[in-house]
């Protein structure tokens, strides 16, 4: 389950041109590398996922998950177009898987 604020997704997709709804699409690339984001998780862990979302686009999400009523959800932050580091990154982790 995904959920996001609606006012930043608007914001993001004014900046980035990329829906949240198209970001939630990044979690079904099975080639999707998960990195944990140390430096801006000061008061919840938050973690970044590269991979392409449904639209072709590979991309980086930067989301949280949490329990809601025994239930995982996916807090979406943000989301951009990968950098040319992020691409290298997905095509060596997902060379080898």
């Amino acid at each position: 389950m995904f959920e996001w604020h609606n006012d930043k997704e608007k914001q993001n997709l004014e900046k980035h041109n990329i829906s949240f709804a198209e970001a939630s699409s990044v979690f079904d690339d099975y080639f999707a590398i998960y990195i944990e984001d140390k430096i801006h998780s000061i008061y919840e862990e938050r973690l970044v996922v590269i991979g392409y979302s449904n639209q072709n686009r590979l991309i980086t999400v930067v989301f949280t998950e949490r329990d809601n009523n025994q239930e995982k959800v996916t807090r979406i932050i943000s989301a951009r177009k990968s950098t040319i580091y992020e691409r290298k990154s997905y095509e060596a982790r997902s060379k080898y898987n």
